[in-house]
């Protein structure tokens, strides 16, 4: 495969995932107007008929960005700056595999535990919560 080819599978790739990436997260469920109000927050994420969806989007479009930033180390590999180039690409990798551990865990943790607390008697709520951890939901 010459490098023209592959500079434009990586061009493609990189505004694709972009695009998905962006009407992935725009249709994430916001929690509300306020999302700090987790009654409202957990509700709608617990609701969400879309959610392992808009996730696997996500994910989808972080990857695709990856290879399209993957093919651009590889076309400028060679010259002054290869150095920092190798860098970015080690930042890049590492980046799209926490980005991946993030998702999963999103994905399936975050939406049992949001269906959980929404499902727990009144006064065993607080307690569900308790259950998460310090996730932060960012």
């Amino acid at each position: 495969m010459n490098k023209r080819t592959l500079l434009r599978i990586g061009a493609i790739s990189a505004v694709l995932g972009t695009l998905i990436l962006v009407g992935a997260q725009a249709s994430h469920p916001t929690g509300g107007p306020d999302p700090v109000d987790h009654e409202v927050t957990f509700q709608d994420f617990a609701d969400s008929t879309n959610w392992e969806l808009v996730h696997l989007g996500s994910w989808f479009g972080v990857l695709l960005i990856t290879i399209g930033l993957v093919v651009l180390y590889h076309s400028l590999s060679d010259g002054p700056g290869s150095e920092f180039g190798r860098l970015g690409y080690a930042i890049v990798l590492v980046g799209a595999a926490m980005f991946t551990v993030w998702m999963a865990l999103d994905t399936v943790v975050v939406k049992q535990v949001d269906v959980a607390w929404v499902n727990a008697p009144p006064r065993r709520e607080s307690s569900s919560l308790s259950g998460s951890g310090s996730y932060s939901g960012a």
